[in-house]
């Protein structure tokens, strides 16, 4: 389209099309702007472009965008609560990565303990223990300067020492406090302790 310009002088015939308003108790004139084609006619809708990549043709459906999800699969359903919490690096909607967040949270301040006498063998934390159960440490308690090992196990897996014990093993009988922060792969956690050591699992168990 051809441009051009026209000079508007104030006091002369020339007008340009304005919007009244009220602004601090003073009636005020905001310039009207029209979009209209080469031809002249007025824009009523803006169509989207519908190259590679974009929203289809055409402008979005009235009220909202599509329900669900737009274009290339982004997720709008915020709300949905049915998702499964995610994790580790997997692939989800920002719902399931919120629920994983949380979940990881809740292991760790919402912890309960459990007490391992000495001379016990393989003792499952928790009231069944299961896959994904959360140890964050285990407090050896050592009854003489002589205490045996400590050692935990992730279900059917081999044992783990984190206490190996021994004669003068320890210079006192104060605890010792294990740190782990680990998830079970396979089953329950377990503990064994040795001859004149007891133990206390710390986690968030099943």
């Amino acid at each position: 389209m051809a441009t051009s310009q026209i000079a508007v002088t104030e006091g002369t015939s020339k007008n340009v099309a304005t919007h009244a308003i009220s602004e601090s108790a003073v009636t005020k004139q905001i310039q009207r702007v029209a979009i209209n084609t080469s031809a002249g006619v007025d824009v009523a809708t803006f169509p989207v472009s519908a190259a590679s990549g974009s929203i289809a043709s055409g402008a979005i459906a009235a009220g909202a965008m599509v329900a669900g999800s737009a274009v290339d699969g982004h997720d709008l359903t915020l709300g949905v609560t049915t998702g499964a919490a995610v994790v580790t690096d997997a692939t989800g909607t920002i719902q399931q990565y919120l629920r994983g967040l949380v979940k990881q949270a809740v292991d760790v301040v919402a912890g309960e303990y459990e007490t391992v006498a000495a001379s016990a063998t393989n003792q499952a934390m928790g009231a069944t223990g299961a896959t994904a159960d959360y140890l964050e440490a285990v407090l050896i308690v050592p009854a003489t300067v002589n205490p045996g090992a400590v050692t935990i196990k992730d279900g059917a897996n081999g044992a783990i020492t984190i206490f190996a014990g021994g004669t003068a093993s320890v210079a006192d009988l104060a605890p010792i406090y294990v740190p782990l922060a680990v998830k079970s792969t396979v089953g329950a956690w377990q503990i064994t302790t040795g001859t004149n050591v007891s133990a206390i699992g710390i986690g968030n168990f099943t």
